[in-house]
């Protein structure tokens, strides 16, 4: 996975690896029916060129049950960010 992103013109370097934030919200995978689409998010602590602290929140399309194996086959890119909060 790339190590710096790019966001709305704002360039983040990850400090931690990306792993499922387990958050619930409209659309995660407890919402659907096998076969069905969902949202997995993923997220990762990051820093701006000044040093402040982020998170860094990405959604992938997944079915259920033919999930995506391996999360390096992401397309870890600035459209599938979802959001950037502050810490």
């Amino acid at each position: 996975m790339t190590q710096k992103f790019t966001h709305n013109e704002k360039e983040y370097t990850l400090t931690s690896e990306a792993t499922l934030s387990n958050r619930v919200f409209p659309g995660w995978y407890n919402d659907v029916e096998e076969g069905e689409m969902y949202q997995a998010e993923y997220q990762a602590d990051a820093v701006d060129e000044n040093g402040k602290s982020y998170m860094i929140v990405w959604h992938f399309d997944e079915t259920n049950g033919a999930e995506t194996e391996d999360a390096g086959d992401y397309p870890w890119d600035d459209d599938h960010i979802y959001r950037v909060v502050e810490q």
